[in-house]
């Protein structure tokens, strides 16, 4: 029996230690299963965490004495999506715009971990961190990928995920399945169509995004009390990179200064709408992005419209998303109570947008 399995399945634990032992070298290969210690790393919403760390008397100097073990959630399990997450991850990571890539096994992978903090939902307003975060956001899309250039990944995406809602998934569970048909009750086929002519009809620019820059997904080097700096600020999780559109990003981003993912009890989140950013706020991000592109004679207005726009299919997408979650997933999150919260803000949102009606079919 291992010793150090910190209430794991044991056969989990042999499972970590097997992938250690046999994908990374001295001292991995040399510590006994019984001396092999894991631990689950909390907080991941679509991969299951845990850090391996090195047992004292084993240690070798230079040599990392713990490393990030990431195994895939059911949401990210399919042969295509984890080909392209690897190669967009092999590329980051030789960038080194990502933590070091150490192994890719079947159902996951291990990588260096960072002794840094992720950031909480309060450091995003943070005016230094926000203005990194627009100049790594500009980084980012600039890059050249060989992935498909079309911005196929998002209508793809929730299209399937609408149709897997509405033909496969139901729950025995009363309450949530309540849950399910009240969100059911929305009509969400008519709600697409309306997403697909509001996308129709916004111009932004299509750039490899990362499709989830929230702060869970963004690290900070500051245990020594010094202040952030890009070189002390890392963005990891890139499971949903793809091209996207650039004001799909931004929104994405903002909707996240309204949501803590660390509320110790169920549903383990909060949403606070008042957290929204204001035109200020919105702009000093934009304006570090635009800086750091070389793009400093850009339309302002015209972005905090993307913005504007795409916050509502960000807070579609990532409904979906959910109620495709609380089936699959055996993460502990209140996925349909996210998904609910998302939809009130998102008809919130809607009845308040000020873009062209007639064309975006209000």
């Amino acid at each position: 029996m291992a010793e150090n399995n910190n209430g794991l399945d044991p056969a989990f634990h042999h499972k970590a230690w097997t992938i250690c032992h046999d994908y990374l070298g001295l001292p991995w290969k040399e510590i006994p299963e019984k001396e092999f210690i894991v631990e689950t790393l909390p907080g991941g919403l679509s991969n299951y965490l845990y850090i391996c760390t090195v047992p004292d008397k084993y240690v070798v100097k230079g040599v990392p004495r713990k490393i990030l073990l990431r195994i895939y959630g059911e949401i990210l399990s399919d042969v295509p999506t984890v080909i392209q997450d690897s190669v967009i991850y092999s590329i980051l990571s030789e960038k080194k715009m990502a933590p070091q890539l150490r192994g890719i096994f079947d159902g996951g992978r291990l990588e260096e971990f960072k002794e840094s903090r992720t950031l909480t939902t309060a450091d995003l307003s943070n005016p230094t961190l926000s203005a990194i975060i627009g100049r790594k956001m500009a980084r980012l899309h600039r890059l050249e990928m060989p992935l498909c250039k079309e911005p196929k990944w998002l209508t793809e995406h929730l299209k399937s995920y609408l149709s897997n809602i509405l033909n496969n998934i139901s729950f025995k569970d009363e309450t949530k399945s309540q849950q399910l048909k009240q969100l059911l009750s929305y009509n969400l086929e008519a709600e697409l169509q309306f997403i697909l002519r509001l996308i129709e009809d916004t111009h932004s620019p299509v750039v490899f995004c990362h499709n989830d820059l929230q702060e869970g997904n963004i690290m900070v080097d500051d245990k020594d009390g010094a202040a952030p700096t890009d070189d002390r600020v890392t963005v990891i999780d890139y499971e949903y990179s793809a091209y996207n559109y650039r004001g799909c990003e931004f929104a994405n981003h903002f909707c996240e200064w309204a949501m803590d993912y660390t509320h110790p009890k169920w549903p383990h989140f909060t949403l606070d709408r008042l957290a929204w950013p204001s035109r200020k706020q919105q702009l000093h991000l934009i304006d570090a992005y635009l800086s750091e592109s070389g793009d400093v004679s850009a339309d302002r207005d015209a972005i905090l419209q993307e913005v504007e726009r795409f916050a509502l299919v960000s807070h579609y997408w990532w409904s979906l998303w959910s109620i495709a979650q609380a089936y699959m997933s055996h993460i502990s999150f209140g996925f349909l109570e996210y998904a609910l919260a998302r939809f009130d803000w998102y008809f919130e949102m809607k009845k308040n947008l000020t873009c062209n009606r007639k064309h975006a079919g209000l």
